[in-house]
């Protein structure tokens, strides 16, 4: 059953986020992941979300979203971005 990580992000640094984002890419692609949308600016119509970008990214399963979110190679990215972005992932089974 295909499983989606959808995101909301704050960017604090758009230069160190524009990195991250050429590089999430090359992590994500083994796991047998696609981009579903984009880093795109995001609007909250209601509430109090936080976040003014989303990005959803699809895989064929939580275990392959699951490995791809603990592998060396996105914690490294994540460690890099820590102080650049607030991300909020949540992941979900489609």
């Amino acid at each position: 059953m295909p499983a989606h990580l959808i995101s909301t992000i704050t960017v604090l640094d758009p230069r160190a986020w524009r990195n991250f984002v050429s590089r999430v890419a090359v992590a994500f692609a083994p796991h047998r992941g696609k981009g579903m949308l984009r880093p795109m600016k995001a609007a909250q119509l209601t509430g109090t979300g936080r976040g003014d970008r989303a990005v959803v990214l699809e895989v064929p399963d939580l275990a392959d979203l699951r490995c791809w979110y603990d592998s060396p190679e996105h914690l490294a990215l994540i460690a890099v971005l820590d102080a650049d972005a607030d991300l909020i992932p949540t992941a979900r089974e489609s």
